[in-house]
Formats: structure tokens, sequence, C-alpha cells
């Protein structure tokens, strides 16, 4: 094999000889080298080890944080959402007893309201029948009248929108 090298390179001339054997002494070096470098600017199989077992620790404490802050979240929507159930039960309530009063009061105007007026006492005179006086007058006692009056307050339309109002405090 050597002796066909010889012969390739007897037919070269002076200047691409010198090309070859740079060519052949880059390539030497090149080989030569390159395992020293690589091995320097990469990590060995320790770091690399290393490294992976910071990274898994970080993500295992950034999975728990990530579940504590949910965990956070879930508790504070639950209260959120109780604190506003208990608002709508309260103002639920507060409506019931507004359409009570209403009906209370409903039932109470439909009494009868009653005003006493007193009257003067007028004076009739009636004729006597005795001849020697021509004329008695008698005087009447003083008379109350009653007068009644109904009042009866137009509220159904108050209750139909506590009602209305119900209504729509179920759906949300």
């Amino acid at each position: 094999m050597f002796k066909y090298i010889s012969k390739i390179l007897a037919q070269f001339s002076t200047p691409q000889k010198i090309v070859a054997l740079s060519m052949l002494l880059l390539a030497i070096v090149i080989i030569t080298i390159a395992p020293s470098i690589i091995s320097s600017i990469t990590l060995d199989r320790d770091e690399l080890n290393s490294e992976i077992k910071r990274q898994d620790s970080k993500i295992k404490n950034l999975e728990i944080d990530v579940d504590s802050l949910e965990h956070k979240i879930r508790k504070s929507g639950m209260e959120c959402t109780n604190q506003i159930i208990l608002r709508e039960e309260e103002f639920l309530e507060m409506l019931e007893k507004l359409k009570g009063d209403l009906r209370d009061h409903n039932s109470n105007m439909e009494e009868k309201i009653v005003r006493l007026n007193t009257t003067t006492p007028e004076r009739k005179i009636y004729p006597a029948g005795d001849s020697t006086v021509s004329m008695m007058m008698v005087q009447e006692a003083p008379r109350q009248e009653k007068v009644i009056i109904y009042k009866k307050p137009q509220i159904n339309s108050t209750l139909s929108l506590i009602e209305d109002m119900k209504k729509k405090i179920k759906k949300n």
C-alpha cells in the first residue's frame, strides 16, 4: 500500500506535495487535539448527573408551590362563593320579611278608619199646646256622626316586584 502512495506522491509537483503534506499534518493535529478540546468543552458524566439532580429538585419545589397556590385559590374561591351565598340568603330573608310586613300592612289598612264629627245642637221651636205660651224652645242633645273611610293601598305591584327580584336572585 505504501508502494502505491509513493508512486502517487512522485507524480505531484513540489507545491502540490507541500499542500498534501500540510493537509495531512492538519488532519493528524485535529485527530490528536480534538478529543481533549471536546472533553474540556463538554461536561463529564458526574457533572451532568449533578445538574440533572439539581434541576429535578427545582422542578419538585415548583410543583409543590403550584399545588399549594392552587389549594389557596380553591379555598379562597369556596370562601368567596360561600359568602355570596350567605349574602343572597340574607337578602332573600329580608325580602320575605318585607313581603310579610307589606301583607300585614295591607290587611291592617283594610280595617276601617273612623273619624268622629261633633255637630252643634240645633234649636228647634215647637208650638206649645197652651194658649198662654205661644211657642216653646227645646234644645237637642249634641250628636256625634261616624264617618267611615276605607282605604286600601295598591301594594300588589310592590309584592310582584319583590317576587320578581327573588326569582332573579335564585337564577344567579
